[in-house]
């Protein structure tokens, strides 16, 4: 990397710290690794009468030595192992395994979203402002995110996985809730991202990596592999009524850390308030694995907008919602210490603890409720993103999404990633 710098001054901690900063936007934008360094005068890089950057003269001068002993050169901070990443330990901490499979993942998953100028998975939806109370008696330890009658903003965005218009395609469902800091909606204190299903189709990220990547005969392979892929997808599918007849799971598990310092891992479910039993199970002669959704039936003459968005909110009815009263239930699993990187999967066998309640009280305009882009990896510390070093650890799955989030978001809007 050559860049031209200004002032043409710099001590050699000033220098020192613009490489770290070129090498960490790289990384943090790129998912590449940046070594070599090259800080120069206005006029280091070579261009074109026109004033276009003559790429190879560039690469050709750094390769040949004159790059590095030309007079407008200030800085050159040399290739060798791969730098320290600071500030963001998403980035820092995996091992160089995992590294190579986020950068393959996000590459991919940007590039889509940019094509699409939209979300690559979940792109029709609609949202709902509203508020969530934390209940008087939380069956938690105590947290000081939900300490007992606390309320805070909401937004609540419904969705169709696979993004059809269409409703009576057999698809997953979607419900990422946003816990708001104030009136602004693009200031998140928490995201929870949930779909149906109480399981990931993937255990880790290697695993997701390889469906997402893979052709139809790949991912056939890969069910015949491993099972439990085509029982996530099984639990994902879905045919409901409503998006309130569903219950929705975050899937992976995040850290909590209660008042008096005490470690769990958590889960997050979203249920009706009646605890109606879910519907919309897909028969298993229905599925066409490895089709991730199910084609709209044959004579089906159900309008392409089913009540999936035209729900009841609180106040009369609108096109969300989570159940007749307009108010669903947050419940989370709990009673388990995290005391390792591998935090609980599904089928642990934890008991859901009630903790809130979401009242929705009115429909965002669609282009305001599309803008929004949710992360896993919004939340305080004390419910914070669970890291991983390796793609094989189950929580390399959350830890893979935040950044692929961050990515979509930043790529459909034309921009680099904002975070740092």
């Amino acid at each position: 990397m050559v860049a031209e710098v200004r002032p043409d001054r710099l001590t050699p901690e000033e220098a020192e710290e613009v490489v770290r900063a070129i090498r960490h936007g790289v990384l943090r934008d790129h998912q590449q690794e940046c070594r070599a360094v090259v800080l120069g005068r206005a006029g280091t890089v070579p261009r074109t009468g026109g004033g276009k950057v003559r790429r190879r003269a560039c690469q050709e001068a750094y390769l040949n030595g004159t790059l590095r002993a030309a007079p407008s050169t200030l800085h050159f901070a040399a290739a060798g192992t791969a730098p320290p990443v600071s500030g963001d330990p998403r980035l820092s901490h995996p091992d160089e395994g995992f590294r190579r499979l986020i950068a393959q993942v996000v590459m991919g998953i940007g590039r889509l979203a940019q094509a699409r100028k939209g979300r690559p998975a979940h792109g029709v939806g609609v949202s709902a402002h509203g508020h969530l109370r934390v209940l008087d008696s939380p069956d938690v330890p105590e947290h000081t995110f939900f300490t007992s009658g606390r309320q805070y903003p909401v937004v609540l965005r419904h969705s169709n996985a696979k993004g059809f218009e269409d409703d009576a395609v057999l698809d997953g469902r979607g419900a990422a809730l946003r816990v708001l800091s104030g009136d602004a909606l693009d200031d998140p204190l928490l995201d929870v991202v949930m779909v149906t299903g109480s399981r990931f189709i993937a255990r880790d990220a290697a695993t997701f990596a390889r469906w997402a990547m893979s052709d139809p005969k790949g991912q056939a392979a890969l069910l015949r592999e491993i099972p439990s892929v085509a029982a996530g997808l099984a639990e994902l599918i879905r045919d409901p009524d409503s998006y309130g007849s569903v219950d929705y799971h975050s899937q992976a598990a995040s850290h909590f850390i209660g008042c008096d310092g005490r470690r769990w891992f958590v889960r997050y479910r979203l249920t009706n308030p009646e605890k109606r039993p879910e519907s919309g199970f897909v028969r298993p002669e229905e599925l066409r694995l490895p089709l991730d959704y199910v084609p709209r039936r044959p004579g089906d003459p159900r309008s392409p907008h089913l009540p999936p968005r035209r729900l009841p909110l609180a106040g009369g009815e609108r096109r969300s919602g989570l159940s007749p009263s307009g108010a669903t239930a947050a419940r989370r699993r709990g009673r388990r210490r995290g005391t390792r990187q591998h935090p609980p999967v599904a089928g642990g066998g934890v008991p859901w603890r009630d903790v809130a309640a979401v009242h929705l009280n009115s429909v965002l305009d669609p282009a305001v409720g599309e803008a929004l882009g949710y992360n896993v990896g919004n939340a305080p510390p004390e419910l914070g993103l669970v890291l991983a070093r390796s793609a094989t650890e189950p929580a390399s799955v959350n830890h893979l999404r935040s950044i692929a989030y961050e990515v979509s978001a930043a790529r459909r809007r034309g921009a680099p990633s904002a975070r740092p």
